[in-house]
Order: structure tokens, then sequence, then C-alpha cells
């Protein structure tokens, strides 16, 4: 660490990194501001991810045709709680997995 701070044959590894064009791009005008005006954050709240999980992704899926809805109306319920699967399914943890999955 000392011989890349003191070493006056070569640029230390910390002054190239402060006072490379990459360091001032990033800083002044490059990355950041993408990312602050049009970049990822602005993807994410209005077009990505979690626009995508309310309207039309899990959570929907779940609740209108997917996983809870066909063990409600197939009667799965019914023979889960009969066959004694309950048991099993709160002892290995699955009733947790359901209930954060949905």
């Amino acid at each position: 660490m000392q011989k890349l701070a003191t070493d006056p044959g070569e640029r230390p590894f910390c002054s190239q990194f402060a006072r490379s064009d990459d360091h001032a791009r990033i800083g002044c005008c490059e990355d950041n501001a993408r990312i602050a005006t049009a970049g990822y954050a602005a993807q994410i709240a209005s077009m990505g991810y979690s626009v995508r999980i309310g309207s039309v992704g899990f959570n929907s899926h779940i609740g209108s045709s997917g996983e809870r809805a066909r063990v409600a109306v197939t009667g799965n319920s019914s023979r889960i709680s009969s066959a004694g699967d309950s048991s099993r399914i709160a002892n290995t943890g699955m009733r947790v997995r359901v209930c954060t999955l949905g």
C-alpha cells in the first residue's frame, strides 16, 4: 500500500482513479445523470418491476388465476386438511413460503 502511495516511478493507483477521465465522466455528466433522470430508478418506478408485479405480475396472478385460486376452487384445501398434509406443510415450512409469496 505504501509503495502505491509513494513510488515516484509510477502513478499511484489512488491518484490514477481520482484524476482519471472515467472518474470525471462518472461524476460530472455520464452515469450519475442518466441514473438520476432516465435510468434505472425512473424505469423501475414508471414501467419496471414494481408496476409489473403489482398490475400484471405475481400478485394478480396468484390472487385471480394463480395457485391460490386453484387451491380454493379445485378442493385441494379440503384434501390437504383431511389427508393430514396440513401438519406436514406446517412442519416443513411450506405454509410460510406460500404466505410470503402470495
